[in-house]
């Protein structure tokens, strides 16, 4: 080396770069860095790649040979494809009838439709099916039936058609109903129903006046299928201080009064408590719904009021007894009465008006029932005797008297229940059942272990007979259902009550019961099964 010429050496930048930022910050660096022209000149030393991009140069190798290799495998395959694709089409094009073909038929249909008579058309169909094939064959069969298909109940008149419908069973009636639009509408008409509803043989008798058959039948269907297996769903209601003595319902509103001298008001669907209604002096023994918001109620305080439900208040008190009024019937406007003045009061509830005072009772009456014709008026006594009276004229058409069984003194008449002509009665421990025409005692049943408190008769008109079913309670605890046409054992016997049964009632789905344990059992009978 000379002196003063002193020759410098410099690594190429690409010697420092540790990654790929690196090496973008470097070629974006020359771009707008410009080296000094001296520093340009040197001589540079040998370049140093990093590793890294010698690392991505070697995959990059080994990337470009496997795509060069995929790309051929695929130029190969796209070749092979082409030769299927084009021998596939020529087996369309051979299948496809060419354009004279088509241009035939179409000349063959128009020949059809518009130059030919019937009887050419015959003729022609007559030499054509012969030449076909069972497939083809088939084919026009099929065709032909799917066009043979008619809403045969659409076409009828409705008459015609209603007529149709009253003959098919009601699972046949609810198949049919899935039909379409038009089936469904007739099969779900109430007039249909209301005759399969008459038709059905039920355990528990329809109560209340029904809008909507269709429903009423199926959830009377899931009723009986639960009564007859003994499924049903017990719940109980609290809310009275003493003994609850009496029971009313109306749709879904239940009352119940007791000897803490309230009346307690229920929803039955949730058994939830509504409302309470107080103003009695004494307990309350007797409640009947005069409408959906009035409510009347017999009291041993002698009284009878009237309620307004809705407001909670007393609008009327009828007074005329002399003693506790023990039970009270009413029937549209006719409120019956029975106290322990001996006397049966018959009263006008629209007017509040007393219209007879019927005498004859040695003893106090303590129950009381009206006919559904408000012609007659039925009354139970301590006297033992049961009094039949005329409404329009307020005198006794006839008596009864329960005789004793074998070593079986008579008792009391404790509770009465007329319906379709025949009367259950309870004395003692035994229900009894007279055909109030021939003044005859039918049948009798001794099952209750203890005094009968309450009888429920309903009678069910099927046909041409009529079926009656019965419902007691008893100071067992027990609320038996009776079949008067067997009446060896009762068809059910339901339990829950741990004291004695005061009061019965029964809606189309439930079993209402009044104990003396300050509590009221509901069994349910529809809340197990809700489809038919």
């Amino acid at each position: 080396m000379h002196e003063g010429r002193i020759r410098r050496y410099y690594r190429h930048p690409s010697a420092f770069l540790k990654n790929w930022e690196d090496a973008r910050r470097s070629i974006q660096s020359r771009s707008t860095i410009k080296l000094p022209e001296t520093l340009r000149r040197q001589e540079l030393l040998p370049l140093i790649v990093p590793r890294f991009l010698v690392q991505e140069s070697e995959e990059n190798v080994g990337k470009t040979n496997q795509t060069a290799a995929t790309s051929k495998m695929q130029k190969l395959w796209k070749g092979q494809q082409k030769e299927k694709d084009a021998v596939q089409n020529m087996r369309i094009k051979q299948q496809v009838p060419s354009c004279k073909s088509l241009s035939k038929s179409a000349e063959l249909i128009q020949w059809y439709e518009l130059h030919c008579n019937d009887k050419q058309r015959r003729d022609f169909l007559q030499k054509l099916l012969p030449r076909l094939d069972p497939r083809q064959h088939y084919f026009i069969s099929r065709f032909l039936m799917v066009m043979h298909f008619r809403d045969f109940l659409s076409q009828l008149p409705e008459q015609v058609a209603m007529k149709i419908l009253h003959y098919l069973s009601p699972l046949d009636l609810l198949r049919a109903s899935q039909v379409n639009k038009h089936w469904h509408a007739l099969c779900s008409r109430n007039d249909v129903w209301f005759i399969k509803y008459k038709e059905a043989e039920f355990a528990i008798p329809k109560t209340h006046t029904v809008t909507d058959w269709k429903n009423a039948y199926r959830s009377k269907y899931c009723a009986t299928l639960n009564w007859k297996k003994g499924k049903c769903k017990p719940l109980q209601l609290l809310g009275h201080g003493a003994m609850v003595t009496c029971l009313a319902i109306q749709e879904e509103l239940l009352a119940s009064g007791s000897r803490d001298k309230t009346i307690q008001i229920w929803n039955l669907p949730s058994g939830l408590h509504v409302k309470t209604l107080e103003g009695h002096r004494k307990g309350v023994w007797g409640l009947q719904f005069f409408t959906d918001n009035l409510l009347v109620s017999a009291s041993y305080d002698t009284t009878i009021k009237i309620w307004n439900v809705r407001l909670g208040d007393c609008a009327r008190t009828l007074y005329g007894h002399d003693g506790p009024v023990w039970s009270i019937a009413l029937k549209e406007y006719v409120l019956v009465s029975g106290s322990q003045d001996k006397l049966v009061k018959v009263w006008d509830v629209r007017r509040c008006h007393l219209l007879h005072t019927m005498k004859g009772h040695t003893q106090a009456v303590f129950a009381v029932d009206v006919d559904s014709t408000i012609k007659q008026a039925f009354s139970g006594s301590a006297d033992k005797s049961i009094r039949i009276w005329d409404l329009d004229t307020g005198t006794c058409l006839r008596a009864l008297c329960p005789t004793p069984l074998t070593s079986v003194s008579s008792c009391a008449i404790t509770s009465i229940s007329f319906d379709g002509g025949y009367l259950a009665c309870s004395a003692g421990n035994i229900v009894w059942l007279y055909s109030v025409t021939t003044a005859k005692c039918l049948q009798w049943f001794d099952h209750h272990k203890k005094r009968v408190e309450s009888v429920k008769l309903k009678a069910v008109h099927q046909k041409d007979e009529v079926k009656l079913l019965m419902l007691s309670a008893g100071q067992d605890g027990k609320v038996n259902h009776w079949d008067p046409s067997d009446y060896k054992e009762s068809l059910q016997t339901l339990r829950g009550a741990s004291a004695g049964v005061t009061c019965t009632l029964c809606d189309d789905t439930r079993v209402i019961g009044a104990s003396k344990d300050n509590s009221i059992w509901i069994w349910d009978f529809g809340i197990a099964t809700r489809t038919l």
